[in-house]
């Protein structure tokens, strides 16, 4: 019950953040595709595709607040902050390979959320069989189908229940292997894929969790 209160409080203060803030931040987003998208549209060469997939994002009020939220709405800091993480989007994201196959992921439906109104995600942890780079793009992925995702949900939501900014995370860690490659992974993942996504992840639980986990663990707080 304690850690459901707390869940709740959060959910709660982040709502309250986001009605307060949110026509600072629609008007960060005319700023940001009038003038930051130009930009780097020209210094990058973009396609008229990329520059259309650039805009997505940046209509994606939710990431917007996020990263507004993480600079403490200080306008400076965000429009920088942001036009950091569209360059590497760009660079990451923007037509790479095709999709890598994610059989041990699952979005559950949308009928089926937290007690706080959020998706939920199951991940099971597999073992690495699989060369670094495609586990890389893998997590990136992962983190990219969960914003948008939260994008397309926050479209439907009935705006008198707020929109979903997060998602539940549900991790099983039954099959995880301690080989070292898994934890430089881990630790790649936690310093430069999650702080291009701040704040999109409520809690994460963890399934089958035992003392020898905690080393990675420590990698990952």
């Amino acid at each position: 019950m304690e850690i459901y209160e707390q869940l709740r409080a959060n959910c709660d203060k982040l709502l309250e953040a986001y009605h307060t803030n949110l026509e600072d931040v629609q008007k960060l987003q005319e700023t940001l595709i009038r003038d930051i998208l130009p930009s780097v549209t020209d210094e990058l060469n973009l396609t008229p595709d990329a520059t259309e997939w650039a805009k997505e994002w940046l209509s994606d009020t939710g990431s917007i607040f996020r990263i507004a939220r993480k600079n403490q709405f200080t306008k400076s800091f965000t429009l920088e902050a942001i036009r950091k993480n569209l360059v590497w989007r760009l660079d990451n994201l923007w037509q790479k390979a095709e999709p890598v196959p994610m059989s041990n992921v699952h979005y559950l439906s949308l009928d089926t959320l937290d007690p706080c109104g959020r998706p939920i995600v199951i991940v099971e942890t597999v073992p690495l069989e699989v060369e670094v780079d495609i586990v890389k793009q893998g997590i990136m992925q992962f983190f990219e189908t969960v914003r948008m995702n939260l994008y397309e949900a926050g479209k439907n939501v009935d705006r008198g229940r707020g929109i979903p900014l997060q998602c539940t995370v549900i991790l099983d860690l039954q099959h995880l292997t301690f080989q070292r490659v898994g934890l430089d992974i881990m630790t790649w993942a936690v310093r430069e894929v999650y702080p291009r996504f701040p704040g999109m992840l409520a809690a994460v639980f963890m399934m089958n969790y035992s003392w020898t986990h905690s080393g990675m663990w420590n990698v990952v707080k």
